[in-house]
């Protein structure tokens, strides 16, 4: 394992931590009524005023307030005269953020040895904070670094900053170790969520500056974040230690949820340092199910990768099939490796150790299968030549395996020999099911440890699921009971069977947890049901049919091995047992439930997020074994018997898909829920754009029916596509920029929507806090919902909003508590709670603002039409069929057409060359000779020639089509004249032109200038989408459309 703290005067000694404990412990004063804190935490939420009132801070006033505590360490650190004295001032100041009183309940002294041995189990230093310290550290001094010779790297790794042991993390390790048998979790959590707010507040001071850090600030981001790590490792082990003395209750999971600044959740995206060394044997996809885990943003891995590469870093990859060789998945999703979907499978191909892989087969004894009444197990008594079956009992061993691996297979006869079939009943030909059996050599295997271990039969998949579907159905019900009431729970998977553990060392139970997290048999949803229901004892089955206890590997590697490694199971459930009722307590619903082991629907499907099941259809009925006993085979019928009808709304933040089929009855109302607890394992979106279901914590409630759902949320609304089109605003850069983005969701999520609202999930506290999506999300994650009259509201999808733009929509964040039945109801609409300005502007994205004069470039044969945006200048000329010159953005082209995003810079071509007048590119719309219409680039002066559009040849010809309407309109005076009409309209304004797609999508037959038109309404609503659009997204007044000059 890589190096961890060792004693010495620049990180720690048992000389200082008695002294610290000595400090802070309690003592009772005589007549004293208060009673001191024995673990308290600056609060930057709570402050009390002098009158006694309690006050809340809100985000921003939560920021200022660290922003300002910082600037004071930074001022600290300043006038400090020598540098040395810089870290002894600067963790003085910090250590203001606690108050201690101890009351250790063990001798002094074994405290102190205890705090020790605890602090030498973490890493000598922390994970490089971002990656541009290599670059830092050359602007500091050597008085910041660890020189032990002249030649010693100025580093990372020797910082002063990130080898001291903070005061504050000495007390953390002193409180674990004093705890006894208090829950101290939510304290930890808020000591570690003050330190990373101070964090992000210190690495937003030079960002804000538009500078670089100082040395000063540098050292404090250092210090800071390796107090955050730390803490983390301490708070994670301590939860740990929880799990396995007492049993694991997932309501706890509140203690896990540590608010990450999205400053350092961005700057994680793209993997820590300790990502760069994982051994290419390993599964990536594998890898990024343990890495967004809730407990593990952010923690460094390198100590698991230097485990699991002992055992398996000289192997190849295995998860893509390529001509030269496996090659290593990208871990973009299951679909993009082959250990998931691909790889081709043969059941019954696996063997044990001693086999040599030409045993028999065995197959059922359909009337003992038959015979047997609920769950059916593989008796080990009675006849080794045919598969014998019992009723399931606490004596059973239950196996829980990966079909991949080889075991797989169902029980039935194997088909018949060609020169049999004829004594098949005619009747029963195209009926018969035919399995593959089990290797002889694996039922011995199974026989021999279930002997072992005290047990007359074991289950198994393989041997008791067949594949009639009436008594599979029957099999799968009894699944929870099979694994909850088994005498134990055998861990089967190919990569934990390498480990010879005749000799069972620290290092090797490391080695062995390490490959246990990544393993195919961890990444499976099958797999997760089972060892949640056999999670009271669980075995793994190793090398040469050794058999070590998951339980006691957790605990020794807890108490003598690296924190950075058993944090990682702090949230591992299934693999925890389960906190039993206490003793003498009524056997309420509640703690029989969590005895055993369900949990909620919407924490099943955050275990499930990253899991995927082989059958289609699958992944439902795991998930709603995991909340309950009863089998529901379709999301709709999972929602509809959810207790209490109510659903935590950060939970629905995620890119899952929905129910959707509208028109059937029995899905009305709940086109806001979730078909499935995980993203199709086949869908190739980029990791990054995909965002996986989260546990909901903290957030509020929302309740639903038949008719939608009800909740609080924070809302902005803006108008959708068909009643206004978005515009950009005048001003600063930043306000384009946000109006850009509004545009964006309009026309990607509400093209038939004429309203739309931004959603944000709130805490589930009075203070209207937003809760923020703890996945993979750079900025705010949003949900957009759609409108026709603001009272029935369907669920759109969600967006990322980027962090770097600014969010006016839900800068007040406003609340409307009275928000109705979201998706789809019928209640009142609702009213915003205040009409200040800003909240106009939440409602109404319609501005407007006078033009900016822009000098018009040279005039062409054609006077041309300009159209004028503020800040930028027209840089594309378009001709149309040589009738109009249009002047126009390549911004806003690119921005809002696909065509012009893919083809205006396209290397196949050089349109972007100077053109008279300052423009850049030259495009025209021509005729071709099979009348048909296309859009051409001008090269280089010398003619025109066809890009090769192809896939978008239809979208050019609409685009073509619609620049010839825009044109009748300026040569009809811009009078548009309805032959099912008596009157005309003036189209003079992008809202004119906006009303009239909804009356063209009416008509097949219009009339322009006397020339029919026969257009389909599929063509008008893309011509509307492709082009239309673009040019009413440049600016609201089109200038000069209107009367003709």
């Amino acid at each position: 394992m890589s190096s961890t703290i060792a004693q010495s005067i620049s990180t720690y000694t048992s000389e200082r931590v008695t002294r610290i404990l000595q400090d802070d412990l309690h003592v009772r004063i005589p007549g004293a009524r208060a009673i001191p804190v024995e673990f308290g935490v600056l609060n930057l939420r709570l402050e009390t005023s002098d009158d006694n009132v309690l006050n809340y801070h809100s985000i921003e006033d939560r920021a200022l307030r660290a922003t300002t505590y910082c600037e004071k360490h930074l001022v600290k650190i300043r006038e400090s005269i020598e540098a040395e004295n810089i870290i002894t001032t600067l963790d003085k100041e910090h250590s203001h953020l606690l108050q201690c009183s101890f009351r250790p309940q063990i001798p002094k002294d074994e405290v102190v040895q205890r705090v020790c041995q605890l602090l030498s189990r973490l890493p000598a230093t922390p994970v490089e904070l971002g990656n541009r310290w290599d670059a830092h550290c050359s602007t500091l001094s050597d008085d910041h670094f660890l020189l032990g010779t002249p030649s010693s790297p100025r580093s990372w790794g020797h910082l002063k900053a990130t080898n001291f042991v903070a005061t504050n993390t000495i007390r953390l390790a002193i409180q674990i170790e004093c705890a006894g048998e208090y829950y101290w979790a939510g304290i930890f959590k808020s000591y570690i969520n003050l330190v990373a707010e101070l964090l992000d507040a210190t690495l937003n001071i030079s960002a804000a500056a538009e500078r670089p850090p100082t040395a000063e600030e540098l050292v404090l981001q250092a210090f800071l974040w390796t107090s955050w790590q730390r803490g983390v490792m301490l708070h994670l082990s301590y939860l740990l230690g929880g799990h396995l003395r007492i049993g694991y209750d997932f309501s706890r999971n509140r203690a896990l949820s540590l608010e990450i600044p999205r400053t350092l959740h961005k700057m994680f995206q793209g993997g820590s340092s300790s990502f760069h060394k994982l051994p290419s044997y390993l599964c990536l996809w594998a890898f990024e199910s343990i890495r967004s885990d809730r407990a593990a943003v952010m923690l460094d891995f390198r100590g698991f990768a230097e485990r699991y590469g002992d055992i398996f870093g000289t192997r190849a990859p295995r998860c893509v099939s390529a001509r030269d060789g496996d090659l290593q998945c990208s871990g973009d999703s299951p679909g993009a490796c082959n250990r998931f979907i691909g790889k081709k499978i043969e059941d019954q191909s696996a063997h044990a150790t001693s086999c040599s892989g030409s045993c028999s087969r065995l197959f059922w004894n359909e009337e003992s299968y038959k015979g047997c009444s609920g769950a059916r197990a593989v008796t080990i008594e009675g006849s080794d030549e045919i598969l014998q079956y019992c009723t399931a009992s606490r004596n059973t061993m239950a196996v829980s395996h990966v079909w991949s691996h080889g075991q797989g297979g169902r029980p039935e006869n194997p088909p018949p020999l060609k020169r049999d079939i004829k004594h098949r009943l005619p009747g029963n030909r195209n009926k018969a099911l035919y399995g593959t059996g089990l290797n002889k050599c694996l039922h011995e295997r199974y026989k021999q440890i279930s002997t072992r271990f005290g047990c007359d039969s074991y289950w198994m998949d393989t041997p008791c699921i067949p594949q009639d579907h009436q008594l599979r159905s029957e099999a799968i019900q009894n699944i929870n009971a099979v694994f909850a009431n088994s005498k134990f729970t055998l861990i089967c998977d190919m990569d934990l069977m390498q480990f010879d553990v005749t000799n069972l060392t620290t290092a090797l139970r490391e080695s062995i947890l390490a490959a246990l997290l990544v393993c195919d048999w961890n990444v499976r949803a099958w797999t997760l049901l089972e060892a949640m229901r056999g999670r009271h004892n669980t075995q793994i089955l190793c090398r040469n049919e050794q058999v070590i206890s998951l339980r006691e590997t957790l605990e020794d590697v807890h108490r003598h091995g690296s924190l950075a490694l058993a944090g990682l199971f702090a949230t591992a459930q299934h693999l925890l047992p389960a906190q039993p009722p206490p003793p003498g307590s009524k056997s309420s619903p509640y703690l029989v439930n969590r005895a055993k082991g369900y949990v909620s629907l919407e924490e099943a499907a955050c275990l499930l997020s990253h899991r995927h099941a082989s059958r289609p259809g699958d992944e439902v009925i795991i998930w709603s074994l995991l909340c309950g006993e009863t089998v529901q085979e379709t999301a709709i019928d999972l929602w509809r018997h959810k207790p209490n009808q109510s659903v935590l709304t950060a939970f629905l933040v995620s890119s899952c898909p929905r129910i959707q089929s509208p028109w059937k009855k029995a899905h009305r109302g709940f086109g806001w829920a979730p078909r499935r607890p995980n993203m199709p394992a086949l869908r190739q979106l980029p990791l990054r754009e995909t965002y996986f279901a989260d546990d909901g914590a903290r957030s509020d409630l929302g309740l639903f029916t038949t008719q939608g759902l009800k909740a609080a949320w924070l809302v902005a609304h803006l108008k959708g596509a068909l009643s206004s089109l978005l515009t950009l605003s005048a001003g600063s850069s930043t306000l384009v920029e946000t109006d850009s983005l509004l545009r964006q969701i309009a026309f990607r999520f509400l093209k038939k929507y004429a309203w739309g609202a931004l959603l944000q999930a709130t805490e589930n506290l009075p203070t209207d806090q937003p809760v923020w999506y703890g996945g993979n999300a750079d900025g705010v994650l949003l949900v957009v919902v759609g409108s026709q009259d603001r009272r029935k509201w369907h669920w759109r999808g969600v967006y990322e909003w980027d962090s770097l733009i600014p969010l006016p929509v839900l800068a007040n964040h406003l609340k409307i508590s009275t928000l109705p039945s979201l998706f789809p109801s019928t209640s009142a609409q609702p009213q915003p709670q205040t009409t200040s300005p800003a909240n106009t502007y939440l409602l109404s994205t319609e501005h407007h603002h006078g033009d900016l004069p822009i000098t018009p470039a040279i005039t062409p044969a054609i006077t041309p039409t300009i159209f004028f945006a503020r800040g930028h200048a027209p840089d594309v000329r378009l001709h149309v069929l040589d009738r109009a010159v249009f002047h126009v953005h390549s911004v806003i082209l690119k921005l809002h057409s696909n065509f012009f995003f893919k083809f205006l810079d396209s290397p196949d071509n050089s349109a972007a060359v100077p053109v008279q007048g300052g423009l850049r590119y030259e495009w025209v719309a021509k005729g071709d000779e099979d009348g048909s219409r296309s859009l051409v680039a001008a090269m280089d002066g010398k003619g025109m020639e066809n890009i090769q559009v192809k896939a978008s040849r239809l979208t050019a010809e609409f685009l073509t089509d619609f620049s010839e309407l825009c044109t009748t309109y300026h040569r009809s005076c811009g009078r548009y004249t309805s032959p099912h009409y008596s009157h005309s309209w003036q189209i003079s304004t992008v809202s004119s032109l906006q009303y009239q797609e909804q009356f063209l999508g009416r008509y097949r037959k219009i009339s322009f200038g006397g020339s029919p038109w026969r257009l389909r309404i599929r063509l008008i609503l893309l011509l509307f989408h492709d082009f239309v659009v673009v040019l009413a997204g440049i600016e609201r007044n089109l200038n000069p459309p209107g009367p003709c000059r």
